[in-house]
């Protein structure tokens, strides 16, 4: 169970591998006091010969030791051939060996298969098809030999560019805009590379925009800020605010350590004897002593030790409920939690 397996060495995948052993080792150790953040593994297999392959140079070589440094284990140039429920068989791809890893969670980050829906496209229109079933649509986006058919996002792919939002949200407006008619029909789609942005756990991340290249802890505040821009309402984004400043400041985060705390439990009461035939003493309302017994009832009601509470003829300011914001005559009963009572104690 203390075993995990990323597979795909992408922004996603390096994103995972990094904050699940961030939680093991800041996180576990608080919550969990037989759980050490040593006791959990977390195995990285990339197919490719580096780590974010898109970043590739110094991007991928930082983003590797990191995770070296952080506790992943980094595999590259490695397939997964094989995936069950307690583990994963891989393959070497220069050499050819095989071997087995067990891992209860297994994650996969290695790209996404489109649905059935992106076949039955390609078959009515004619488009193509690649490896994952996605659509190779033309640059405007249409679908095969159908004009009037676009297929954005996930779905389609476009000059090997990334699969990514910042692709499918351009793309999306770019539709839009010739449906509405803002630009002709036809019109050739052009990609705007605002730049690429990968986490790797806290402190640590990469950032390319054009040729500028960052890393480490100024990348990492980049990071942040974009992802606040992109949130809509202020609200939104100050719950982001004060989630990462208890998450990456702190030593727990929201919602996990209450959650694995453990707590004695109470020991079973014995079980009571079953109930003694009352005497006539006790039906009478008498002690063994000879003294009157107490009308528990009346203790319970009063809330005092043995003095009743005497009734309020209005409701506290805290349990005022709207029907008592009406003013009453001086006859008029008004309403109490326990029935009506008398405006005046006189009537």
């Amino acid at each position: 169970m203390l075993s995990f397996i990323v597979v795909g060495a992408g922004p996603t995948g390096v994103e995972l591998a990094g904050q699940i052993k961030e939680l093991a080792q800041r996180y576990f150790a608080e919550s969990i006091g037989n759980i050490k953040g040593e006791d959990v593994t977390v195995t990285l297999v990339e197919g490719a010969d580096k780590v974010l392959p898109p970043f590739g140079g110094k991007l991928s070589e930082y983003s590797k030791v990191s995770l070296e440094k952080a506790g992943v284990d980094v595999v590259v140039g490695t397939m997964v051939t094989d995936i069950d429920e307690h583990g994963a068989t891989l393959k070497t791809a220069n050499t050819g060996e095989t071997r087995r890893l067990t891992a209860e969670t297994i994650i996969w980050s290695a790209g996404i298969q489109a649905n059935d829906f992106a076949d039955v496209l390609a078959e009515r229109t004619g488009c193509e098809t690649v490896r994952s079933g996605r659509l190779l649509v033309d640059n405007d986006f249409t679908v095969g030999r159908a004009d009037n058919i676009y297929a954005i996002g996930d779905m389609v792919t476009l000059d090997n560019l990334p699969a990514q939002s910042p692709f499918a949200m351009q793309g999306g407006r770019h539709v839009a805009k010739m449906i509405l008619g803002k630009v002709p029909a036809g019109t050739a789609f052009q990609y705007r590379d605002k730049g690429s942005m990968a986490i790797i756990n806290r402190f640590r991340a990469i950032t390319r925009v054009g040729k500028i290249e960052l890393t480490g802890f100024i990348a990492w505040v980049l990071w942040l800020a974009v992802h606040l821009v992109y949130l809509v309402g202020f609200r939104n984004r100050y719950i982001a605010v004060m989630s990462w400043c208890g998450s990456f400041l702190g030593h727990r985060r929201p919602h996990f350590y209450y959650a694995q705390e453990l707590e004695p439990v109470a020991p079973a009461e014995a079980e009571k004897p079953a109930d003694a035939p009352k005497t006539d003493a006790a039906k009478a309302g008498v002690s063994k002593t000879g003294a009157p017994k107490a009308d528990a009832t009346k203790h319970r009601a009063s809330g005092r030790r043995g003095r009743p509470r005497p009734p309020r003829a209005c409701l506290s300011r805290s349990r005022r409920s709207p029907v008592s914001e009406r003013k009453f005559s001086r006859n008029e009963a008004r309403p109490h939690r326990s029935g009506l009572v008398a405006r005046d104690a006189r009537d």
